[in-house]
Order: structure tokens, then C-alpha cells, then sequence
């Protein structure tokens, strides 16, 4: 895969991701919560989307880009940036239809709010962030730009921190359910679990 296929996958693939994500977080904003803790990580899908329009400038300016050529072990580091992009696409509408009415964009319980433990979340504890490493690891891969790979590394380390706060919240609201939870359900990668 070229270059120029790439950019142009993953700049379609972008400003689609940067429109759902702002038609989402407008639309969750007015719903009651019961938990809702003050935290700078309220702000991670603005953050997010705001590293997203980031992206779409590097694309458009040019920036970063290591100049590798077209070789052939180049093209096929692309396609697999290109597949783990769009991977990454499957996960969020997979939890977001796993979530229906839970899913805020936010740190938030709602009213009327339920521990949510089928669909992708019986495999992963979290799939709406690994939809978003998808996406920007995904990104680094398909354009072999550094500086889209360190926004991915400073993003992977906001999530992290993020998920901690989230699970303490989640803990403390659904308490041994979620713990349990835990102990059964992997945080990212799916295990294949043996049968006794």
C-alpha cells in the first residue's frame, strides 16, 4: 500500500471518527447521573477528538512522516495499520450498541445506570478504549509518521490513568459485581478460557 492510500484512508477513517465522537458527547450531556466524580478526565473524549483533529493536520501539512518509500515490507506495515484503524471502528460500535443507554462520554453513572457485562464486554473490560488505541496505533502504523506514534504513546498513557479512576468509580457504585467482574474479564486483550 502507498502512502498516498494510506492517508487517505485513515483521513477518511478520521474526520468520521472526530464527527461521531462530537454528535456523541452532545448528545449524552443532559442525561441525570448519579455518580459523576470531578476529575480532569471528565475532559478525555474532548482531549481525544482534540488529538484526532491534531492527526488530520499532520495529514494534511505533512508532518512527521518518516520518508520509507513504497518498499513492499513498508506497504504491508501500512495494510496492518490500515486493518488495526478500522479495527478499531468495529470495537467502538460494538460497545457502544453493547452499552444502548449506558454510555456516557464521561465519567458518569447514570440514573437508572447497569453494570453492562455482554455483548464485547463479556471479553474485554473496556473495548471503547481499545477502540481508541486501535485508532491511533492504527494511524502510526498506516502513515510511519512519528509524531502521530508519540501523540499515541501520551494518549495510551491519559487512558491508562483514566481506566483507573473509571474501575475505583465502578467499584465503589456496583462493589463485588464489578469486582467479580474483574476477576473474570480481561482489562484489553480477550483470553481464550480453558474448560475444567
Amino acid at each position: 500500500m502507498s502512502i498516498a492510500n494510506a492517508k487517505l484512508f485513515i483521513l477518511i477513517g478520521g474526520l468520521a471518527i472526530i464527527a461521531h465522537q462530537l454528535w456523541l458527547h452532545k448528545s449524552n450531556l443532559e442525561d441525570q447521573v448519579v455518580e459523576k466524580p470531578k476529575t480532569w478526565q471528565q475532559f478525555l473524549s474532548l482531549i481525544a477528538t482534540f488529538m484526532g483533529v491534531i492527526f488530520v493536520i499532520f495529514l494534511i501539512l505533512d508532518y512527521g512522516y518518516l520518508k520509507l518509500g513504497d518498499h513492499l515490507v513498508f506497504g504491508v506495515i501500512r495494510i496492518i495499520g490500515v486493518v488495526l484503524f478500522y479495527s478499531g471502528w468495529i470495537f467502538r460500535l460494538w460497545a457502544l450498541d453493547s452499552l444502548g443507554k449506558n454510555y456516557a462520554p464521561d465519567l458518569r453513572i447514570k440514573v437508572n445506570g447497569t453494570l453492562i457485562t455482554n455483548g464485547v464486554y463479556s471479553f474485554v473490560r473496556h473495548p471503547f478504549y481499545l477502540s481508541i488505541m486501535l485508532f491511533v496505533y492504527g494511524a502510526s502504523f498506516a502513515l510511519t509518521n512519528f509524531l502521530v506514534l508519540i501523540v499515541a504513546i501520551i494518549l495510551s498513557i491519559v487512558i491508562r490513568h483514566r481506566i483507573k479512576e473509571e474501575e475505583e468509580m465502578l467499584k465503589a457504585y456496583f462493589s463485588d459485581a464489578y469486582s467479580q467482574y474483574c476477576k473474570n474479564v480481561p482489562m484489553f486483550f480477550p483470553t481464550i478460557k480453558r474448560q475444567k
